[in-house]
């Protein structure tokens, strides 16, 4: 390398600065530094091509080999790089400027990038300003393109070339939009505790509520993947009172029914047309509330689910009165989970409508979020619920490509929730593995407190595939959610501490439906009796969940009935099930329910006696669930029948049924389920 002339050792020099990979442009702007003509750099570079050490590519060029490059940079003293670094910062700064805008923006990052590599060389206050200025431009820029990592580390550096003693008497605005954007991008890529610590001068040093909103929000989806739900609700209520929107401090569920019905009257007799002519909102505050509503009311789902209504509801009084935004979206979708909870369905199917037309209309802002919460509810009750899987996936892509972390683990934590119930078509317990896994994998760097629900669900399929904790002892309890992703005890102390409502109720819905399908009927018994503690602290929303837990709670019903529970507990329990399911299958979607409601139906006229009808119904339940590609409840549905025929002492057909359970539960891929059946089975074991 040194045997070339010092023109061509300077172009390997400051090619090696700019990286293994360079831009042939950038490189004939440098060279008018020490040439009267760009184009003589193409000598030099053809040269370097010609001895092997460049490669051409496109319109740029790339050492052959790291160790070549690292032996161009070496060109330069290692006293002697920083200085190198800013004088090529400079020039292409100097250079590009008067080149014309095109030209900055094309080499934006490398002027950033030089400069910053050489930082300790800029002292004056005036160039220091300049350079932070620099760095805000290239942290937005990569933000934009959910750059998240680089823009933090451009933002971060901007916020050192800025006096901390003078900065927001000097550069307000500066100041103001460096420390919020960073705390931003530091969000969303899961650096919250930093980000609390960036936010912190905003919200010292701002000059209004105005200028502290961005903060405010950025600090309050810090505290929710902290697990800190109340202190982010708290913040959120403190902001929206300031934008003239208070909230009553004691709800009950009156409260909550006469703003329900008053928004229905809001909306009923709207149609869709009807409300997108509404006009856009034009008051500043009202505009800034919906976002921190929005967020408000997120967080108050998993921590408090009365008052989630409330913000909900607020949302779509100010999009019909004040007019529509794009988080309009978000409130008609919230409100057709809300009116799907109080059995509203027909006018929470019309608020989906309202709330997909809406995206059209704000060019599919909260896509991701709107498809999540759809999904969740009012689709499960009236589509295919395989079919809401696949939109749930969809919102999870969609949140990937905005960068929002809360709503995409949330996104992967439902269809990994999802998954436990609901078995899509050619697909088993072994392929929702891998996909937890690979979901897990790609979200793992993120601390956010959405992660327990992902792993509650991973824990409970790996207990359905095989032992948590392998062992040869079959009298190990399969519901117990200790393993290789969690353990059970540390969680629920986690979601006690955090008052993490949701997931407690969660771990405990998932257990009841763990020891039921293993027979462990006191471990269920007590798991609904927890449930319905925690349950009865706030609203419980028509998600999966409640389909799941009306349908096992009435199955452990007939149960503990046959074997003698109190009929005062368990009967109630039973009917209002049955009955519950029933309206599911009648009035919203047999696909979904009718095979759920004749295996309840099945299971409590065998109680009663009634075996023919229960015969009937145990058939019915089979064929439905088959036809409609529920594989796992097709299983259970075969296994109470054997069980059925077990008990009344038809070993034959008890024998046929319980194979066949075996062998669906295998196909579904619950090898330990599988076994049981046939383990825990001793009467007719030698038949199998």
């Amino acid at each position: 390398m040194r045997s070339h002339s010092d023109e061509v050792q300077w172009v390997l020099r400051v090619a090696s600065c700019l990286g293994s990979r360079f831009d042939e442009r950038t490189i004939k702007l440098l060279y008018l530094s020490i040439g009267d003509n760009a184009e003589g750099v193409e000598e030099h570079l053809n040269a370097l091509v010609d001895d092997g050490l460049l490669l051409p590519d496109g319109q740029s060029y790339k050492f052959a080999h790291d160790q070549i490059w690292e032996a161009s940079y070496a060109l330069t003293p290692p006293e002697e790089r920083e200085v190198m670094h800013m004088e090529v910062g400079r020039e292409l700064l100097r250079r590009a400027s008067a080149a014309g805008e095109d030209v900055f923006e094309e080499m934006l990052f490398t002027i950033v990038d030089q400069i910053n590599r050489g930082s300790s060389l800029v002292t004056d206050p005036v160039e220091r300003f300049q350079v932070a200025e620099l760095n805000l431009v290239a942290g937005e820029k990569s933000s934009a393109a959910c750059a998240f990592l680089p823009a933090s580390i451009y933002l971060l550096q901007g916020c050192v070339f800025l006096d901390d003693e003078t900065s927001w008497s000097d550069h307000y605005e500066l100041s103001l939009r460096l420390h919020t954007a960073l705390g931003e991008v530091q969000v969303a890529h899961g650096d919250n505790e930093n980000a609390i610590v960036s936010l912190e001068p905003v919200l010292s040093q701002s000059k209004s509520i105005q200028d502290q909103l961005r903060a405010q929000h950025a600090y309050m989806l810090a505290l929710i993947a902290q697990g800190q739900l109340n202190e982010a609700v708290q913040r959120g209520l403190a902001v929206l009172e300031k934008l003239g929107e208070s909230f009553p401090s004691d709800i009950d569920r009156s409260t909550i029914v006469k703003e329900l019905e008053k928004t229905e009257d809001l909306i009923r007799g709207r149609s869709v047309d009807t409300i997108l002519e509404c006009s856009l909102v034009a008051d500043e505050n009202k505009l800034s509330a919906m976002k921190f509503l929005t967020v408000t009311a997120r967080i108050a789902y998993n921590s408090n689910q009365n008052f989630f209504s409330l913000p909900v509801l607020r949302m779509i009084n100010i999009s019909l009165t004040n007019g529509l935004c794009p988080e309009s979206s978000f409130a008609f979708a919230c409100a057709a989970f809300l009116l799907c909870n109080h059995g509203h369905r027909d006018l929470a199917t019309h608020c989906a409508d309202i709330a997909l037309a809406l995206l059209k209309k704000f060019d599919r802002q909260y896509e991701h979020v709107v498809l999540l919460i759809l999904g969740l509810s009012i689709h499960q009750y009236r589509q295919p619920m395989q079919a809401c899987l696949d939109q749930i996936r969809q919102a999870g892509r969609l949140a990937i490509a905005s960068g929002d972390v809360m709503w995409g683990i949330a996104t992967i934590g439902f269809i990994a929730f999802n998954n436990v119930w609901v078995v899509e078509r050619g697909k088993t317990l072994e392929d929702v593995e891998a996909e937890m896994r690979s979901n897990i994998q790609e979200w793992s760097t993120y601390k956010h407190f959405s992660m327990d629900f992902v792993m509650l669900s991973f824990q409970a399929v790996l207990n359905l595939i095989s032992d948590a904790n392998p062992s040869d002892d079959p009298n190990e309890d399969p519901s117990v959610l200790t393993g290789e992703a969690m353990d059970q005890d540390n969680a629920l102390a986690v979601f006690e501490k955090m008052n993490l409502v949701t997931l407690k109720r969660e771990m405990f819905h998932l257990r009841l439906y763990l020891s039921y399908l293993f027979h462990r009927y006191d471990t269920a018994s007590e798991m609904y009796r927890l449930y319905k503690e925690v349950a009865a602290s706030g609203q419980i929303f028509p998600t999966v969940e409640v389909v799941s837990v009306t349908l096992y709670s009435g199955l452990l019903a007939a149960v503990m009935l046959r074997e003698g529970g109190d009929e005062s507990i368990w009967r109630p329990v039973a009917t209002d099930s049955i009955a519950t399911m029933k309206i599911f299958a009648e009035k919203d979607s047999e696909w979904n329910f009718r095979h759920r409601y004749d295996l309840m139906r099945a299971e409590l006229a065998a109680v009663d006696g009634e075996h023919e009808v229960a015969i009937t119904a145990y058939q019915a339940s089979i064929e439905n669930a088959r036809k409609h590609a529920f594989a796992n409840d097709q299983a259970l549905a075969t296994e109470r029948m054997g069980l059925f025929f077990l008990n009344n002492g038809n070993l034959t057909e008890a024998s046929n049924y319980l194979k066949q359970a075996s062998q669906l539960y295998e196909a579904w891929g619950s090898i330990r389920k599988a076994d049981h059946v046939l383990r825990k089975m001793p009467r007719v074991t030698s038949d199998l």
